[in-house]
Order: structure tokens, then sequence, then C-alpha cells
């Protein structure tokens, strides 16, 4: 792989001061955000071919920010969780599910599943929006801030995203 370019190289220190704001919004929390902006760092030097140089860069450096994120996010919720108490005991959260019932823990799955699969089936650009706010809690602020949309657009986007959500989970909500 040859070297990346003086002139990338400076935007991206730049970039990386900038975005450091987006990833504590995103995160919550300090720490997790320089993790984050690492990792985005990291995939912007591996693709940094794909910059096109007369383009906003902080703009190219923000989505592999956000991309980063939504990965992450994905990949948290893929992994069990599980509690490690003072005996040295572990609950992992499938076994806690089992003592309702091995037929509330496959319904909780199947709901999770389905909500997920609606999820991945928005548009783009409603799915962003969707997840920012269901998911992640933010803001509208801080959602159109995020995406560099108006506030509107993301209320328009969110509305729409809900009503193909429901006409989609129909069946799961009877």
């Amino acid at each position: 792989m040859s070297p990346i370019s003086p002139a990338f190289a400076g935007q991206l220190v730049a970039a990386l001061r900038r975005s450091r704001a987006l990833a504590i919004r995103l995160t919550r929390s300090p720490v997790d955000a320089d993790d984050l902006v690492q990792e985005a760092a990291l995939c912007a030097i591996r693709g940094w071919r794909s910059f096109e140089p007369d383009t906003n860069f902080g703009a190219w450096f923000k989505a592999i920010v956000r991309n980063c994120h939504f990965a992450s996010y994905r990949q948290r919720q893929r992994r069990v969780q599980s509690v490690v108490f003072d005996d040295g005991t572990t609950l992992h959260a499938e076994h806690h599910l089992h003592e309702a019932g091995p037929w509330r823990a496959t319904e909780r799955r199947l709901e999770a599943e389905a909500v997920r699969a609606a999820l991945a089936t928005l548009p783009d650009t409603y799915r962003a929006v969707a997840v920012l706010f269901l998911v992640d809690d933010q803001s509208y602020q801080v959602i159109a801030s995020t995406l560099e949309i108006p506030v509107g657009t993301v209320r328009s986007r969110l509305h729409r995203a809900r009503r193909l959500l429901r006409e989609r989970l129909g069946a799961l909500a009877a």
C-alpha cells in the first residue's frame, strides 16, 4: 500500500479534533468517543484513495465516524450480555430470559429479530434517523447535526420511518 499524501494527513488530523464532539454525542462517553474516532481514523487511512480531493473532507470523515458507530452498535447487539456477581457466578442474558419460560424467551428473541429486520428494510435515509432516535435515544437537534440535515427533515423522515415500521410490524403488535 502506498503512503498517504501529506495533504490528506493534514486534513485527517484537523478532522480528528472536529469529529470528537460528534463521537461524544453518538457514544455518550468520552472514552468510547476516543475509541470511535480512532477506529474511524483507521478506516479513513485504509480507504484514503476513495476520498475525492475537491469534496468536503470533514463531511466524508464524519460519515465514516457515523458508519463506524452504527457498525459497533450492530456488533454489540449480537453479543450475549453477561453479569459477573461477587461470588464469581456468571449470569448470561440468554439464561435470564429462560426464567420466564422457554416460550417467552423464544418470543422475545423473535420480536427483537422482527424489529431488527424491519429496521433493516427501511430506506437508508429513514433508517439512519430511526436508529438514532429510537435506538440511540438522540434528540432531533443531535440527529440533525449528526446527519447534517435540517430538524424539519429529521421530523419528516422519522414520521415516515415510524409509519413504515408500523406497517411492517403490524402483525407483531397485534
